[in-house]
């Protein structure tokens, strides 16, 4: 496949290539390199991008959570008008073979672009986002246990708000203390999950 490409940047001669990947157990990601454009599908969300949009683009690396839900991210900073950047997020697994042929292809198509051989520290510069977060904390699966943990606390409490108090003062001391020990356990986990986060991958 012949890799030139035309004055607006665009591949020429490149045949639509389609790469397919796990998302979650019941939905696959799609990744189309056309000859012009990539192209994004996963359920209903669609996504189109001209490659002559594209300025960089880098993969940030999540760890799937206990469900198998891919996090990872291909991340494409991309200028749709002069002077006017967008960032586009594409859910990829970067472990599976599509994934691993998809990241690959696009690294072909427009090696200029690429940012994903440096540290993501680098790459995550050259892209115009903050390398780590607490949302990507949030979604690793720790993060995901333990919010799931502070939720059901907060919920009882409400319960118990729009209830009424237990009657019984043994009893009403054992719930408060489940739920101070699930509490204090959501939100170690959700740190835990942040410090995960913030170790530096390529």
């Amino acid at each position: 496949m012949s890799q030139r490409s035309s004055d607006d940047g665009a591949p020429r001669d490149s045949a639509p290539r389609e790469f397919r990947y796990k998302i979650s157990a019941f939905v696959d990601g799609v990744l189309t390199l056309d000859t012009r454009v990539l192209r994004y599908r996963q359920g209903v969300r669609k996504v189109q991008v001209p490659y002559a949009n594209i300025r960089r683009f880098g993969l940030k690396l999540r760890g799937k959570t206990l469900g198998g839900v891919v996090t990872s991210e291909l991340l494409l900073r991309t200028e749709p008008a002069p002077g006017q950047v967008r960032l586009v997020h594409i859910a990829l697994d970067p472990d599976s073979a599509g994934g691993k042929d998809a990241l690959a292809a696009l690294r072909q198509l427009l090696p200029d672009a690429d940012t994903t051989q440096l540290p993501w520290e680098d790459a995550a510069s050259r892209l115009g986002v903050v390398p780590y977060s607490w949302q990507d904390g949030l979604v690793s699966r720790w993060g995901i246990i333990g919010t799931a943990l502070v939720a059901g606390v907060a919920g009882v409490s409400i319960m118990r708000a729009l209830t009424g108090p237990i009657a019984d003062p043994a009893t009403r001391r054992m719930h408060a203390i489940v739920g101070l020990v699930a509490l204090v356990i959501g939100v170690g986990l959700v740190v835990l999950g942040m410090r995960q986060a913030r170790r530096p991958r390529r």
